[in-house]
């Protein structure tokens, strides 16, 4: 009999990202690193590390606005956008890829801000991964405002995902996004197959984000 693993606490949930998120990016490098050793040819080999140091680039970018701890109400929707930015910007996709930001300005409680933003890391960097990599040719990443709720869509039109590919490099993603939604009292849907992955999570909204968002309407 397996026993039920206890909830983390928050602290220990960021720290759990951190290393998951670092360790992905360290093992990008390696490999490609690996490959400007066996690269023949001088042309190849500076394209190669052009790649490397664009991921390691928008590696940095990402992590210096994660890392960045809010304490008061901070505007979600444009570090969501920057993030998903840098996020990309760290990929060298090739061919004909399209993403597509929906987001517009959300005013967040500093916790809550950073919850999604760590959510939108993760799911975001998978859907790169398991699909835009792989053959697929759309990413779309929406913010909208339902009610009482704010709901993050992720979806692409990638081959889907294997259960057994999931879970990313270290064998934990899905685990701290969803301890990061419950954590946030939030949802988390995952619907993937030949066609596509979509990923919606809600959060609900705070009584000082639901003033700004009605005041905005």
């Amino acid at each position: 009999m397996v026993e039920a693993r206890p909830p983390r606490s928050e602290d220990r949930l960021l720290l759990d990202e951190s290393v998951h998120r670092t360790a992905n990016e360290i093992t990008a490098a390696i490999a490609a690193l690996r490959l400007v050793k066996a690269a023949r040819g001088p042309d190849a080999r500076l394209r190669m590390v052009d790649e490397a140091l664009l991921r390691l680039e928008g590696f940095a970018g990402t992590h210096r606005l994660l890392a960045h701890l809010p304490v008061t109400s901070v505007n979600a929707g444009a570090d969501l956008e920057q993030l998903c930015r840098k996020i990309v910007e760290g990929r060298r996709l090739g061919g004909r890829k399209t993403v597509t930001l929906s987001i517009p300005d959300l005013w967040l409680d500093g916790a809550t801000a950073r919850r999604l933003l760590l959510i939108a890391a993760e799911l975001v960097a998978n859907a790169l991964h398991h699909s835009l990599a792989v053959g697929g040719s759309r990413l779309e990443v929406a913010l909208t405002v339902e009610g009482t709720d704010a709901v993050m869509t992720v979806a692409d039109d990638g081959p889907g995902i294997a259960p057994s590919a999931a879970t990313g490099g270290t064998g934990q993603g899905t685990g701290i996004v969803d301890d990061l939604v419950h954590l946030s009292e939030g949802t988390i849907e995952r619907r993937t197959g030949v066609a596509g992955t979509t990923v919606t999570v809600t959060l609900p909204l705070d009584m000082t984000a639901l003033a700004r968002v009605r005041g905005r309407g």
